[in-house]
């Protein structure tokens, strides 16, 4: 499996053990129609599998080569914000007229909550009535026609009230490279954050939605275990408590890479 990979296949499939030759356990040629009509390696996989008991997927299960074919590329121009709404604007790839024919709908996500349905749109406004102060992210997914629904989405981060009372974090390695790597990282490698957030109550450090670091201590460099956080490029959202209030930051993105040291 693996020297398929490294031979320039997208992905393959084998068995964890012998399961004896009973074809409901192995992919279907249909594989290669789901494949063709939009679906990802991992979707087309599966639609083609009755009983996927011991049967192990490697390679790039989210690859859609024919996915275009179904839906629209857009991209979010920088938001531009008012005093009582922000104004997102798409831009499609190749048409919007074209996009029309071809999306169902666009899904609007803030903060990871659903938060608007709507037809496709090239400008899309966000009320700011009610909205939480800080740096939030907005995710636009753009749900084609086809029947499986396949999916396009982009994100871009917004920010609501002034951006004075937002926190923002710095981080650093033992060690750094030009770009920004740390060679000599092991497994109780360090990152070392300050947060800037005068006036807070307390400050925080969230990654991948998950509390990684909270203290009252507002002022002090704090430490981060890599152990803890991952290697690879992890992003850090600073959070500073006012009035008894959570108010994100803006994150930010570091790496730390295991290097061999032989």
């Amino acid at each position: 499996m693996v020297e398929l990979l490294r031979g320039g296949a997208a992905g393959t499939s084998g068995t964890v053990t012998e399961p004896y030759a009973l074809q409901f356990k192995f992919p279907t040629p249909l594989m290669y129609a789901y494949y063709a009509t939009g679906a990802t390696l991992a979707e087309a996989f599966y639609l083609s599998v009755e009983c996927p008991y011991q049967l192990l997927i490697i390679g790039d299960p989210l690859c859609r080569p024919f996915g275009d074919e179904n839906n629209e590329l857009f991209s979010i121009e920088p938001p531009v914000s008012m005093p009582d709404t922000i104004e997102l604007k798409l831009r499609f790839w190749r048409d919007f007229k074209l996009a029309s024919t071809k999306l169902n709908r666009l899904e609007m996500y803030f903060g990871g909550q659903l938060a608007l349905v709507s037809p496709p749109a090239q400008t899309i406004q966000v009320d700011k009535q009610g909205l939480p102060q800080g740096w939030h992210e907005i995710t636009i997914i753009g749900v084609s026609q086809h029947p499986m629904e396949t999916k396009t989405l982009e994100s871009t981060y917004v920010l609501v009230g002034a951006e004075s009372d937002c926190p923002t974090i710095e981080a650093n390695f033992d060690s750094l490279d030009a770009k920004g790597l740390s060679p000599n990282v092991s497994s109780a490698g360090q990152i070392r954050v300050r947060i800037q957030a005068p006036g807070a109550e307390r400050v925080a450090v969230n990654h991948l939605g998950r509390r990684v670091l909270e203290t009252e201590d507002v002022e002090a460099e704090q430490i981060l275990s890599i152990d803890k956080i991952g290697f690879g490029p992890v992003r850090l959202t600073p959070f500073a408590m006012r009035n008894g209030k959570w108010i994100p930051g803006k994150p930010i993105t570091v790496v730390a890479k295991l290097v061999s040291k032989h």
